[in-house]
């Protein structure tokens, strides 16, 4: 059904049916994948491993989505030398809370046994994850975060939709604008921890409104012209996420990727 719907509301230069039966084919070996990745992690590393230092990249999607959300963002991200961790979790039935506190743990272990720097990079719902992630964990070896299109402010479908749909998703109701919302109370964590992070906003955003992603202590932020479920797979914003792990930087202003309205996104917070 995803794949289905993928095909038909995606333009046909972003993705081909040819890639959504890659996708299908590659999400059977992906479990087997990471649970290789985390048996290597725990596994004593050489000197000449450990010279390497590579930097790992925790992935982590929004609410009703899955690791092949992000799956072109890491492919890209491990050519670039990075080690890919595509965190899956499950957003039925249960409460942003419960999922925090996975995250939390899988974090702090990876913490201790990746060489390099932590960067995370999320999308929608998997924003609001982190920044609560951020208010509990600490991380002495994190470095940087992107977050594409996060309801900082909430958003006004998840309240339209959170009456009829409570019990099947109760995180929609926590992800409402409402003021009384849990993500309208949840504290900056990010500005009181001094994180890295930059913000990608989605043009085409019909579930997260214009402005509706902004938080202080942004280092950057940029558009994609896009829409907010696949807001991960075009290459403009694949591009950006690796810009700014890199150098914590989208673009640079002569870097055909530059974005004029660059400038820090409304501070609400």
């Amino acid at each position: 059904i995803w794949a289905h719907a993928l095909y038909c509301e995606t333009p046909k230069n972003v993705v081909s049916k040819q890639a959504i039966v890659a996708v299908s084919l590659y999400s059977n070996r992906q479990s087997q994948f990471l649970s290789n990745q985390v048996r290597a992690a725990a596994t004593p590393k050489t000197a000449s491993d450990s010279a390497e230092r590579r930097d790992s990249v925790v992935l982590i999607h929004g609410l009703f989505g899955s690791k092949l959300d992000m799956w072109p963002m890491a492919r890209r991200l491990e050519r670039k030398g990075f080690d890919c961790w595509n965190w899956n979790y499950h957003s039925f039935g249960r409460r942003i809370e419960t999922t925090v506190n996975l995250l939390g743990r899988d974090l702090a272990r990876l913490n201790r046994q990746c060489p390099g720097r932590l960067h995370l990079v999320t999308h929608s719902m998997g924003g609001i994850i982190a920044r609560a992630v951020f208010e509990t964990w600490k991380f002495d070896r994190f470095g940087r975060l992107v977050m594409l299109a996060p309801p900082h402010c909430g958003s006004h479908v998840a309240r339209i939709l959170a009456p009829w749909f409570n019990l099947l998703a109760p995180s929609l109701r926590q992800l409402s604008d409402a003021k009384t919302s849990y993500v309208n109370q949840l504290p900056n964590s990010f500005l009181n921890n001094h994180i890295e992070f930059g913000l990608v906003e989605a043009r085409r955003d019909r579930v997260v409104r214009q402005g509706s992603v902004a938080i202080s202590g942004c280092k950057d932020y940029a558009t994609v012209d896009g829409s907010h479920g696949i807001l991960p797979w075009y290459p403009r914003t694949i591009q950006l996420v690796e810009n700014f792990l890199v150098s914590g930087r989208f673009a640079e202003a002569s870097d055909p990727l530059y974005i004029s309205s660059r400038s820090t996104v409304a501070e609400t917070r």
